[in-house]
């Protein structure tokens, strides 16, 4: 089972997730330290784990229910605007599917995140900019 952490019903509880709504589609993201996921669930869906490395990851739902595949593009920059870009793969767990990237972070990073989403069966492009500042543990 991939990463309840990652499930957009378990995110008011971490506080890590954010909402976007476009219409009858709802894009939740969420950006944290991979060492929050645990090392088998890590290991099992090809996810670098390292005190400095963090995951972005945007789900994509029609309504309440129905995951949508996602074409996405984005960047992460620090507060010396030095760029990073991310690149997003797809994991499928059931109906599940979740859209992860990976980023380096220093301790105390504030970073502004700029995505761009399409989903599959649409024209429209959205784009999603968020900060967050990052820690190492």
């Amino acid at each position: 089972m991939l990463l309840i952490l990652l499930s957009p019903s378990h995110a008011e509880d971490l506080n890590t997730t954010n909402l976007k709504q476009y219409a009858d589609l709802n894009i939740f993201y969420s950006a944290f330290p991979s060492t929050f996921i645990s090392p088998s669930i890590a290991n099992s869906n090809q996810i670098i784990q390292r005190r400095n490395v963090g995951i972005v990851n945007v789900v994509g739902l029609k309504g309440n229910d129905d995951h949508v595949p996602l074409t996405i593009q984005g960047s992460v920059k620090n507060i010396f605007q030095q760029k990073q870009l991310l690149h997003f793969y797809m994991v499928q767990e059931g109906e599940a599917l979740y859209h992860l990237a990976s980023f380096n972070f220093e301790n105390e990073d504030f970073l502004t995140f700029s995505i761009l989403i399409k989903p599959l069966s649409a024209k429209k492009i959205h784009q999603i900019k968020f900060q967050k500042v990052m820690y190492i543990d």
